[in-house]
């Protein structure tokens, strides 16, 4: 996290209130709902965490949630922004199980959770980018099932502009410093966001990094694992973008 973030908060959730939490993960990552079963549960946690409320009290726009392992963006919830425990821990339990932020109680310790100041993220300027042997070889749109409005708005020829634009901005992020802060692996995916993409000044933001390839459960975006093996695990020397537009309605 250090890596990334220069400013965050850490909370710890033991191990003792993992066994419940667990248990209600079981049940929520089915029903999208926190279960009402353990409402006497949640209720004494929330206590027991009460602390926590000065942190969102300092923080009013809200924030950005993750674990070691993931963010809570396919919770109940969402990305966020998170303005209570109470919606933190109901994300908890209901993330779907290939992208769950939950550990096995029985095996594992504290499940550590870092609150990040929210950032404003553009949905037209969040991407999904694959890497191979450390060079970047797609880029995708991060939501695949909708189009892309800022894109559609322009002409093609500023679409093109600003698209290449942003591509470039997240390339030079990955060669200045991504690469080198990532170390233990050379193949992943990463999602990354261009903030104020329209402005004079955008800034990349790494949001977090997922496994690459066919073998795990990273979502390919505009790509196909399978059907685009050769452009995502290929040497780098071209990267493809893929974004969506409204198609034009045709004059009768």
């Amino acid at each position: 996290m250090d890596k990334f973030q220069d400013f965050y908060y850490v909370i710890n959730l033991r191990k003792i209130d993992l066994l419940w939490l667990n248990e209600a993960d079981n049940i929520g990552r089915h029903t999208m709902t926190f279960p009402k079963m353990f409402q006497d549960e949640m209720e004494a946690l929330l206590a027991k965490y009460s602390y926590v409320d000065k942190i969102f009290a300092a923080e009013p726009k809200g924030l950005f949630v993750r674990t070691d392992r993931v963010s809570l963006k396919n919770g109940a919830h969402g990305a966020g922004p998170y303005t209570s425990l109470k919606m933190v821990i109901e994300s908890l339990v209901t993330c779907i199980v290939s992208h769950t932020p939950m550990k096995n109680s029985e095996t594992e310790e504290d499940l550590k959770l870092y609150f990040l100041p929210w950032r404003n993220i553009h949905t037209d300027a969040e991407f999904r980018v694959f890497i191979h042997n450390n060079k970047i070889t797609g880029i995708s749109q991060q939501h695949l099932y909708y189009s892309n409005k800022t894109l559609t708005a322009m002409d093609s020829k500023q679409a093109d502009i600003t698209i290449k634009k942003w591509a470039n901005i997240i390339l030079r992020e990955f060669d200045d410093n991504i690469k080198r802060k990532i170390t233990h692996t050379a193949d992943y995916v990463m999602d990354i966001a261009v903030l104020n993409p329209l402005d004079d000044s955008p800034q990349p933001y790494f949001i977090e990094m997922n496994p690459f390839g066919t073998r795990y459960s990273s979502g390919s975006s505009l790509f196909c694992w399978l059907r685009d093996n050769e452009q995502l695990y290929g040497d780098g020397s071209v990267v493809e973008v893929r974004y969506t537009v409204d198609k034009e309605e045709e004059e009768d």
